[in-house]
């Protein structure tokens, strides 16, 4: 009898750690990341020092999606992200530079059990990404091309349920494809141009962070 209640408690854990992921499971995730870089390069010379400042830059995205258990560690769902950046030069005589943009994205997530809560998956993600950008001298503002980009990558991760009902989510790199789209119009004439891009990058420089809530 000891063995027995023993045993039926393991596999109320089991099913309480593990039922997050199991075939019609529902979840809302918002997710986001951030990079940034700066700083200065110094020559000393004969007791003089001279020194340079480099393009600060920014780049920053979040974004909301959905998913939904097909499977026992099977997870589909789509994805809307927002996206801006900024490059203020070091010479001041520069132009800023400044792009927004927004994201549609579809994704299917395989999960790998590693402990009780805690687990290893592989993300297979479409995305497609529409943005503007212009640069900003002395208050005059120039449009630069818009830009489309087409992907298809996979990118690992892990999470963490610390409850039932919350996933801690980090995911780095990038292993895909990329085609990327540009038009502008200058003056009368029309500029397009395009570029193909495929893409091995799994440091970490690239990383997101997100968060799940479980409804049922």
């Amino acid at each position: 009898m000891k063995k027995s209640l023993i045993l039926a408690a393991g596999l109320a854990f089991c099913q309480l750690s593990y039922g997050q992921i199991s075939k019609g499971a529902l979840y809302v995730t918002g997710f986001g990341s951030v990079q940034g870089s700066g700083g200065e390069t110094s020559i000393s010379n004969n007791g003089n020092t001279f020194s340079s400042e480099h393009n600060r830059t920014f780049n920053g995205s979040f974004g909301l999606g959905a998913g939904y258990f097909l499977n026992d560690n099977i997870a589909a769902g789509a994805s809307l992200n927002f996206m801006g950046s900024k490059v203020t030069p070091a010479d001041t005589s520069d132009p800023v530079e400044k792009s927004s943009g927004f994201g549609i994205g579809l994704f299917g997530r395989y999960y790998v059990p590693l402990g009780e809560s805690f687990y290893f998956h592989g993300q297979l993600g479409l995305n497609f990404d529409n943005s503007s950008s212009y640069s900003e001298k002395n208050g005059v503002v120039t449009d630069d091309p818009r830009i489309t980009t087409i992907g298809l990558g996979i990118r690992p991760g892990f999470t963490y349920f610390p409850t039932k009902k919350i996933g801690l989510d980090v995911m780095f790199g990038n292993l895909g494809w990329s085609r990327t789209s540009s038009y502008q119009e200058i003056g009368t004439a029309t500029q397009r141009g395009y570029d193909n891009n495929f893409m091995a990058n799994f440091n970490l420089t690239n990383v997101t962070f997100g968060v799940q809530y479980f409804l049922f």
